[in-house]
């Protein structure tokens, strides 16, 4: 399998929605040495994120009668992120084919200090990739930017 970001270059693609929300950085998401956040925890922030954005938007694949799951992510370390600190967590989605593409990146005044690529995959209930409903797609993006 190839890596997320050599399979995907979102330079240039159309994202879907964007969201931003403040997350302050839970005390026990990071190590007991340094406080900075422990690797295995910045992915389950990115997983809480995107739960919480589908049960705002309503957008559940299970209601489609399909199902999604993580493929595979990169996260990209640019800074230390410490516990306590309240950042900005922004998710990007696009669209490819039987692909939705997650972008978060925790942002510190305005700059960079997490990036994570996430390929999220959708199939049917036999286990086969399937299309992204248009409809499932709409009612993720209802309700924030579009571009």
């Amino acid at each position: 399998m190839r890596p997320v970001r050599e399979k995907y270059k979102i330079e240039g693609m159309k994202p879907v929605a964007v969201y931003t929300n403040p997350v302050e950085i839970p005390e026990k998401y990071c190590d007991s040495y340094g406080n900075h956040l422990n690797n295995a925890l910045a992915l389950k922030l990115f997983e809480e994120e995107r739960t919480r954005l589908f049960d705002k938007t309503g957008a559940h694949t299970e209601d489609y009668g399909l199902l999604g799951y993580v493929r595979q992510q990169a996260p990209m370390y640019l800074s230390q992120i410490f516990g306590g600190e309240v950042l900005n967590l922004r998710t990007t989605l696009y669209v490819v084919g039987a692909v939705a593409l997650f972008h978060h990146v925790i942002e510190r005044d305005g700059k960079p200090a997490l990036d994570n690529l996430v390929e999220f995959a959708i199939i049917d209930t036999e286990g086969r990739p399937t299309r992204i409903p248009q409809p499932l797609v709409d009612q993720f993006a209802g309700g924030c930017k579009y571009f």
